[in-house]
C-alpha cells in the first residue's frame, strides 16, 4: 500500500463510514425517511459499528472498543442535538448535505483524543 494504510485499515474505516455515519444521521432525524428504528436502534448500531471499526483500524482490542463505543455515541448525539438545536432556533427543516456529517463528526472527537493518549505498548501489532 502506497500510502501507509492497510488492508484491514482500510475496511476498518469503510466500516465506519457506512456504520456510523448513516444511522446518525437517521436518529438525527436528518433521513426521516429512512427510520425504521427507534433511536436507541440506530444508537446501538453506530456504537456497535463504530467499535468493531476501530478495533479493526486501530489493532487495540480493549482501548479500540473503548473508543468505538465513545464515537459511535459521539456521532449520534452530536447529529441528534444539532438537528434538534438547529431546527428549534431557525424552524425550517432543510439542511445541507455535509450537515450531520459534520457534526457526527465533532461528537467523534472524543473518542479520537481518547486513542491518541493510549499507550503504544497497548497495539497488537497485526501488519
Amino acid at each position: 500500500m502506497s500510502d501507509g494504510e492497510s488492508r484491514g485499515q482500510k475496511f476498518g474505516a469503510i466500516i465506519a463510514v457506512i456504520l456510523v455515519f448513516p444511522p446518525a444521521a437517521i436518529a438525527g432525524g436528518f433521513l426521516p425517511q429512512l427510520n425504521v428504528l427507534p433511536f436507541w436502534g440506530w444508537l446501538a448500531i453506530a456504537m456497535i459499528g463504530g467499535s468493531i471499526s476501530v478495533v479493526i483500524v486501530s489493532g487495540w482490542p480493549l482501548h479500540g472498543t473503548i473508543a468505538g463505543l465513545m464515537l459511535g455515541l459521539g456521532a449520534v448525539l452530536a447529529a441528534y442535538f444539532y438537528g434538534y438545536v438547529r431546527l428549534t432556533l431557525l424552524g425550517s427543516s432543510y439542511f445541507f448535505f455535509a450537515e450531520p456529517f459534520v457534526a457526527s463528526v465533532v461528537g467523534m472527537i472524543p473518542s479520537f483524543i481518547y486513542l491518541a493518549n493510549v499507550p503504544y505498548k497497548a497495539r497488537i501489532d497485526t501488519r
